[in-house]
Formats: structure tokens, sequence, C-alpha cells
């Protein structure tokens, strides 16, 4: 089963998140704050991480983005901000692939998505 962290500091957006993804068939897991999401990732292995780009106490996700690359290199991390500012996803995707969603997310926006990230990460762990 794919494996699926969301880091989002709005309650909302993980439980609505953690419903569309779960209905969808894959495995959950929801951190609200950075620190969380280290020990998430410290202790489990993700296929895809969906990440908040500006976290709480000022946190970057672009770092913990770095951190996940450089730690769980299979791992496809999807960038999302609720502020719609072109420097951001420019920012964001300055990899070549990099996906960059824009909140409020649609169902079926954030469904594909992960879709194609986790067909990404499987690609990456039969090289």
């Amino acid at each position: 089963m794919t494996k699926v962290l969301i880091i989002d500091d709005e309650e909302a957006i993980r439980f609505v998140f953690h419903r569309f993804l779960t209905d969808a068939g894959y495995e959950v897991s929801l951190a609200g704050h950075e620190i969380d999401a280290r020990k998430f990732l410290s202790s489990h292995r993700f296929d895809v991480a969906v990440v908040d780009r500006l976290l709480p106490g000022g946190s970057s996700g672009l770092a913990l983005k770095e951190e996940i690359n450089r730690t769980q290199p299979e791992c496809e991390v999807i960038m999302m901000s609720g502020l719609p500012i072109f420097e951001l996803a420019a920012e964001a995707s300055c990899e070549e692939g990099q996906t960059y969603l824009t909140k409020p997310v649609k169902k079926d926006v954030i469904i594909q998505a992960v879709k194609e990230a986790a067909e990404k990460s499987k690609t990456k762990r039969l090289m």
C-alpha cells in the first residue's frame, strides 16, 4: 500500500486530505508541525509527502522537502501553499517534475497528484 505523509498546520486540511486519500486506498499519516513530521520521517518510510510551504513557527516547507529528498530519496514531495504567489510556485518547482498545488485543493486534484507522485516513487524504487 502506498504510504503518504501530509504535513500541514491546518487541521481542516489534514482531516479532508486524510479522508480523500484513505478513501482512494492510500495509507495516510498526518503531521501538523515540522517536529511531528521529523518524528514520522525518522521512523517510517513514505512514498509521497504533501508538504505545506509555510509551517508553524516560521518553519520552511522547502527546508523540510530538502531533508526528505536527502533522507528518503524515493519519496516524492508535493509542495502546496495557501498563498497564490507565483514566486513560491517558481521556487518550489525549480526541480524538474516538482508538483506544486495552491490551496484550496480539490479532491480530484490531490488524488491525481498523489497518484502521479506514487508512480514516480515506485519507479525510483525499481532503479
